[in-house]
């Protein structure tokens, strides 16, 4: 059990990190003597799904040249395509950074570089080749994929 009240500074940091977070977005506490009320405001309301940036706080795309910052346009535009949330598509670009389209990847390596649990790992696993954006690579051994070229 958590210290009483400290959830309330957690969900303000975690709020003020955000791309899109602006301080008239800030969470707001309510309570009386029988409730206790938070209203979230969405960070997104208004924008389009194109226009959103799906990446970690501790991850930044800086392009060298516009050849790099076009595949990285391209490969955002295919991973915001996933039916998938927000934390999935940041874990996606975590492993795309990671491997790239040349890299190998397992499921630990997936849990490793999301830090996910093993089982988390395998249901990415399932909805990234769902989606077509990684392919079975032979020859290195059974559950080894690598982002796939033609979706990107």
């Amino acid at each position: 059990m958590e210290r009483q009240g400290s959830g309330i500074k957690k969900i303000i940091e975690n709020y003020e990190v955000e791309v899109n977070y602006r301080e008239d977005l800030k969470p707001e506490f309510f309570s009386d003597s029988s409730q206790f009320s938070v209203i979230l405001k969405n960070l997104n309301y208004g924008k389009t799904i194109e226009n959103l940036v799906f990446i970690s706080k501790n991850q930044t795309i800086k392009a060298e040249n516009p050849a790099i910052e076009s595949k990285n346009q391209a490969i955002e535009t295919a991973f915001n395509k996933m039916n998938a949330s927000k934390n999935t598509r940041s874990k996606v670009m975590a492993l795309f950074k990671t491997y790239g389209n040349e890299g190998i990847l397992g499921r630990s390596d997936i849990a490793t570089v999301t830090a996910a649990s093993y089982s988390s790992a395998g249901e990415l696993i399932v909805k990234l080749k769902d989606s077509g954006l990684i392919v079975e690579v032979k020859g290195h051994g059974k559950g080894k994929y690598r982002f796939s070229e033609n979706k990107l």
